[in-house]
This record gives structure tokens, sequence and C-alpha cells, in this order.
């Protein structure tokens, strides 16, 4: 039928023997997929990270092929996170799609599913799109995120 299917990051898993699960490679998604760090309903990336043991991040990094360049003994930074977007950005699947909050290592989530409050799907830019490139630290991260997208043969 050709529809694509989802690859979310932290939930593309494989056996690898003796009750052993890896993480799916980026490289090993299909052509014929949107992959993501998440969505609407998952926790953020860097909350993600710092939720998960060493011991995951450690398997995340290799599958991500990125494990000289984060510590993963350290929270999230803007270093780790633009490695992790570059190594998705890699993958042959044709869509990336990332959440805004994934691109700027943001930590608030917008929907807490199975919950109803006044603060579901209330998330909001911290600031008007028309001065995203006014602010020094946006500006940079939206260059860097060009870079890579361009660097991956995705822009």
């Amino acid at each position: 039928m050709e529809i694509p299917g989802y690859k979310v990051l932290r939930w593309e898993r494989v056996e690898s023997g003796a009750h052993e699960e890896r993480f799916l490679k980026p490289l090993e998604y299909p052509e014929l997929a949107l992959a993501t760090t998440g969505t609407h309903d998952t926790e953020t990336l860097t909350t993600y990270w710092s939720s998960q043991p060493e011991s995951e991040r450690c398997k995340l990094t290799e599958a991500l092929g990125i494990s000289d360049s984060i510590d993963v003994k350290q929270p999230l930074d803007e270093a780790g996170l633009d490695a992790i977007i570059g190594s998705l950005y890699t993958s042959p699947a044709r869509l990336v799609v990332l959440p805004i909050q994934d691109l700027f290592g943001w930590s608030e989530q917008i929907n807490r599913p199975g919950t109803v409050s006044e603060t579901n799907w209330r998330f909001r830019l911290p600031f008007a799109i028309e001065e995203r490139l006014m602010i020094p630290a946006i500006r940079s991260q939206i260059e860097k995120l060009c870079a890579l997208a361009k660097a991956s043969g995705r822009a």
C-alpha cells in the first residue's frame, strides 16, 4: 500500500540474542518510513535521556554511532542533542520529523496521555516566531540544524 511506517527512535529495538535487545540503528530503518525522536504523547528527548539508566544510554549511543561524542554519565547537552539529531538524519527514511522541543533541547511536554487538565495541550513557543532570529541561542541552533540537514542531504 506504500504507507510509511513510523519509527520512533526510543521504541525501535531488535533482539540481539540471549534475551537481549538493542536499538535499531537509524541506518537500518526502511526508506518508506517517518523517523522521529518522539511524538506529542511522549516525554521530550531531554527528559527521556535523563530518565534512562546509563546502560540504556550506552545502547542508544552505540546504535546511533555516536558513543565517542556523548558522555552517557551526563545530562543531554547541546552537542549530544545535535549528535542524536545528526544520526537520525542519516536514516534512509524518506521523512524525519522532530518535535520542536527535541530540536532545541526543551523539556516541556505537549501532552500527557490519559490526563485531563488545563495544562494539557498548552505548550507554546517561548518566543514569538518573528523573533526567532533575534535570539542568539535560537538563531545558533537553527543554523546548526540547517547545517545538519544539509550535511545529510535532507535540505
